[in-house]
């Protein structure tokens, strides 16, 4: 189990938000609600198959409700039983459907789970195997990414936004977690640099975030170009793009070792 964690130190700029990942061959003794991913073609063919992993008070929840059709043809939508919430998510399958198709209908959601404010997940395969689940693993963690700027802290009790996701998997669950531990830490970052303001995010800034990284492998190299090396280069665009600023001109271009 890892805590994922993002904190731009900055007095006035940080992300506090902590997303925490955990991957188990097994929902027991999980309080959590439940996210069950579902092909439209598969809700009534395959319902039994696809909600083994339940409560029995969920597995007759689920069933009754495709049993009256109330399940919609794609979309969230929730089932409440005496246990957790189970959130089934109805997929619309095409004929030609990949990963792209996935990442698309999972880019709405972490919405929907803070309309009903969800703060602690678990994630079932539900219909979805191989590339299609791990597709929708990754982009179910990234629409997670928030930037936040803060002046004051937050009531985490208050804050609706999903907080810790638990994902069900009987193989190469550890393989799997570290995976998307290492993406979402990479993303977030990039995405973190993205945002900040330049007068924050400036060349030596980066810099040290840089060689920080670098520092923890060693399959890479970092080297640091100032402005007497990106003359000599002739690298004219960065140099007139940063005249006006008071920092050094700097390009850090990334290599990589073995």
């Amino acid at each position: 189990m890892y805590y994922i964690r993002g904190r731009l130190k900055k007095d006035i700029f940080s992300s506090v938000h902590f997303f925490m990942i955990s991957f188990s061959a097994s929902l027991n003794n999980q309080k959590n609600p439940v996210l069950l991913p579902v092909f439209d073609s598969d809700l009534r063919i395959r319902s039994r198959i696809l909600t083994r992993h339940l409560s029995p008070s969920q597995k007759r929840a689920v069933r009754e409700a495709v049993r009256h059709g109330i399940a919609p043809k794609s979309g969230l939508f929730p089932i409440y039983t005496r246990d957790q919430t189970v959130f089934v998510f109805v997929i619309e399958k095409k004929e030609s459907f990949g990963t792209r198709d996935i990442r698309n209908t999972v880019t709405g959601i972490s919405d929907s789970l803070q309309r009903f404010r969800v703060k602690k997940l678990s994630v079932l395969p539900g219909s979805l195997t191989g590339d299609l689940l791990a597709a929708f693993r990754e982009e179910l963690v990234l629409t997670m990414y928030e930037f936040s700027k803060i002046t004051e802290k937050k009531d985490d009790a208050r804050d609706p936004r999903l907080s810790e996701t638990h994902f069900f998997a009987k193989k190469n669950a550890k393989e799997e977690e570290l995976r998307l531990k290492s993406m979402y830490e990479g993303v977030k970052l990039t995405k973190d640099l993205v945002n900040m303001p330049p007068d924050i995010a400036t060349p030596s800034y980066i810099v040290k975030i840089a060689q920080s990284i670098a520092s923890k492998s060693r399959k890479f190299s970092l080297r640091v170009f100032g402005k007497k090396e990106l003359s000599a280069m002739k690298f004219g665009g960065i140099l007139a793009v940063s005249r006006a600023s008071s920092e050094d001109r700097q390009v850090r271009p990334r290599g990589r070792q073995g």
